[in-house]
């Protein structure tokens, strides 16, 4: 699998390595110093420079590496992980003392990305990541192959109302909604909902029916006439049990009814195809100014030391 983000960020990370070693070399060579600093304030600057760039880069671009591997990272990856370098670049101009802002740039860039990366790792980043095991997003229509298939609620739906077919309607961005039965539901752009899960117990109390009371007749019929019913295997010992966000394990029929039951009321939960943009943008604004506030509140403490010591 190639994984071109983390081979361009690598290979401008080599060059950025190189520059760094070239100018520890510049005063080696001015200097004679083969070994150590030599006691050069800015040959020891520079060699420190290099050593952080080393210390940081490494393990960073590892990460940035498996998180593409994983499929997980996205439009953001790319962008934070070239901030990341320049802000490799800062901290090393920066440790000459000649750019204030170099090493406070060096030290946010590399925060912003690797918290990036931590979130990406457990399913909680900025774009569309999300942990296997967790049931988040349910698709309600789907390509297989050529074919373009519904899911289980929207069939029901189509079947139930016998209100002609499925209406697929679509923009540059994507699918942009679900015509059925005489209703629109929006989706996002692969054509899946977020769902907002209800806690299974309040289903347990109005929405789930159980088959042998069913049978036994202690079940009024006025309870699924003209109702959508799904029948469904419940128990703990089967296989189709299903993790979601409240931290519950429900069975898999429950999902798909919490699916009919938010197209029904309303509820789905949207992600406009924009909100990336705006969620890049606030992070490089957030960014900035944490670049712009770092360097007054060191100018501030020191000051405030200062007049410590004078008194």
């Amino acid at each position: 699998m190639l994984l071109p983000t983390s081979l361009c960020l690598t290979a401008a990370a080599m060059l950025i390595n190189f520059w760094l070693a070239m100018r520890c070399g510049k005063f080696r060579s001015a200097g004679g110093v083969s070994v150590g600093d030599g006691g050069n304030e800015m040959l020891m600057r520079r060699m420190r420079a290099q050593s952080n760039f080393i210390e940081q880069t490494p393990i960073t671009l590892l990460a940035v590496a498996l998180v593409e591997l994983a499929g997980r990272g996205g439009m953001w990856l790319a962008p934070l992980g070239a901030l990341f370098l320049i802000g490799r670049i800062a901290h090393g101009v920066g440790m000459d003392g000649t750019f204030t802002l170099g090493r406070p740039m060096g030290m946010v860039t590399g925060i912003l990305l690797q918290l990036a990366l931590q979130a990406a790792a457990h399913g909680q980043a900025l774009v569309s990541i999300e942990e296997v095991a967790v049931v988040r997003r349910v698709q309600l229509v789907a390509a297989v192959g050529s074919l373009v298939t519904p899911s289980l609620a929207m069939e029901m739906l189509r079947v139930g109302f016998d209100k002609g077919p499925i209406t697929v309607r679509t923009d540059a961005h994507g699918i942009r909604s679900l015509d059925v039965a005489g209703q629109t539901f929006e989706t996002q752009a692969g054509g899946d909902i977020w769902l907002h899960f209800a806690p299974e117990a309040q289903g347990e109390s109005h929405r789930n029916i159980s088959a042998v009371a069913l049978l036994a007749g202690e079940v009024s019929p006025d309870a699924i006439t003209n109702k959508l019913v799904l029948i469904g295997l419940t128990g703990l010992g089967l296989n189709d049990r299903r993790m979601t966000p409240l931290r519950e394990s429900v069975a898999g029929i429950e999902i798909q009814a919490q699916v009919l039951e938010s197209m029904f009321d309303g509820r789905m939960l949207l992600r406009p195809w924009w909100m990336k943009w705006v969620e890049s943008a606030l992070l490089l604004v957030v960014g900035a100014l944490m670049v712009l506030a770092a360097p007054i509140g060191l100018r501030l403490s020191a000051a405030g030391s200062g007049r410590a010591h004078l008194r």
